[in-house]
C-alpha cells in the first residue's frame, strides 16, 4: 500500500492508498451535499473527473455539477458524465472483465482519475450483486497501482444485508453521515 496521501475533500480528510470507498446515503441531498465538495476538488488539482450515473439522472446531475460552478464536458477541465449503459451495463448486462477494462483505460491517463459511480444498476438480482462485489474486490488493485480515487456510492437499505457486508469487504474506506474512516470491515486480498 502506498504511504502517499491525496487530498480528498469529503471531509478534508487525506487518505492513503488505494483509494477505494463506499458511501452510502439516505437519499440525493445527502450524496450531492457530502460529494459536490469531492467533485470541485477533482477539477481544482486538475484530475480527470468522471461519474457514471442512471442515464434517467444525467439532465438532473448536469444541472447540480453547473448550479456547483461545474462544467460537464469531455473537455479537460470537465467532468465526464456516463451512464450505465456505457459502463457497467454494456451490452445490456454487467461483465466484469469488460469494467476492469474500461476502468483500466480510465485510469491509465497522464493525470490522476476519480470517479463518483453511482451503484444502485446492481441490485436488481443476486448473481449480479455478487459479480459486482468480486469486482469491486480485483478493483482495488488497479486503484492501488494507479492513484485514481474511486467512490462508490450505494443508497442505504436498497439490498440485503449479505450484498451489504460483501460490499463493505471489499472497501478499504468508508463514508458514512459525511465522514471518511478506514473501514473495519475491508478484508484486505
Amino acid at each position: 500500500m502506498s504511504a502517499e496521501t491525496i487530498p480528498v475533500d469529503i471531509t478534508g480528510e487525506r487518505i492513503p492508498g488505494p483509494r477505494h470507498a463506499c458511501a452510502f446515503f439516505d437519499g440525493s441531498e445527502e450524496e450531492y451535499r457530502v460529494l459536490l465538495p469531492f467533485a470541485k476538488s477533482c477539477l481544482r488539482c486538475g484530475d480527470r473527473c468522471f461519474q457514471f450515473l442512471d442515464p434517467r439522472r444525467k439532465v438532473e446531475r448536469t444541472r447540480r455539477l453547473e448550479e456547483a460552478g461545474m462544467t460537464v464536458s469531455l473537455a479537460p477541465g470537465g467532468i465526464d458524465l456516463r451512464g450505465w449503459d456505457e459502463t457497467y451495463l454494456r451490452g445490456g448486462r454487467f461483465v466484469a472483465d469488460e469494467m476492469l477494462g474500461l476502468m483500466r483505460e480510465i485510469v491509465s491517463g497522464s493525470s490522476r482519475a476519480r470517479v463518483w459511480a453511482n451503484m444502485e444498476w446492481a441490485f436488481r438480482d443476486a448473481p449480479v450483486a455478487e459479480a459486482l462485489v468480486d469486482y469491486e474486490f480485483r478493483l482495488n488493485a488497479l486503484v492501488e497501482s494507479s492513484g485514481a480515487i474511486i467512490v462508490c456510492v450505494y443508497e442505504a437499505g436498497r439490498y440485503s444485508s449479505d450484498v451489504a457486508l460483501g460490499v463493505l469487504r471489499v472497501h478499504p474506506w468508508i463514508v458514512v453521515d459525511g465522514r471518511l474512516e478506514r473501514n473495519p470491515a475491508y478484508v484486505p486480498a
